[in-house]
């Protein structure tokens, strides 16, 4: 992937954290893989295919603990400040989708079929733990 994009990838979260503080909560990040969903009165969860995994309080909170195990961590610390995990969110989701537009413009360039392109760049970001995200 480095030879794709000319430099490592930046580590989520400890790279995104920018002025968080110490309110914190350590959760234990189970091996199965999570999905967010939202059941029928508007709670946001985490399941994994056994069942819920918690109740997270918004999507932003859920997708924090989602990338930090797409990136392979077994525990993650998430800040309970709104602001300090709205902003980390954000920034890695923007982060993200910059590494997968130059993924994607080079194997375009290289390959010349956006569809040959996008499966092997959505395989690239896959491998290195990092979410397909769709256009802003």
């Amino acid at each position: 992937m480095s030879d794709l994009l000319g430099e490592t990838v930046k580590q989520f979260p400890e790279d995104f954290l920018d002025g968080a503080t110490d309110k914190r909560v350590r959760i234990e990040v189970p091996e199965a893989l999570l999905r967010l969903e939202q059941d029928n009165i508007g709670a946001w969860l985490l399941k994994t295919d056994e069942g819920v995994f918690a109740q997270v309080r918004n999507p932003a909170e859920g997708n924090f603990i989602l990338y930090a195990q797409l990136r392979g961590q077994t525990s993650v610390t998430v800040p309970k400040e709104m602001i300090c995990l709205f902003k980390c969110v954000k920034m890695y989701e923007n982060y993200a989708r910059n590494v997968q537009t130059k993924i994607l413009a080079k194997l375009n360039k290289k390959t010349g079929q956006r569809s040959v392109a996008e499966y092997e760049a959505h395989k690239i970001m896959r491998e290195a733990g990092l979410p397909w995200l769709h256009s802003a």
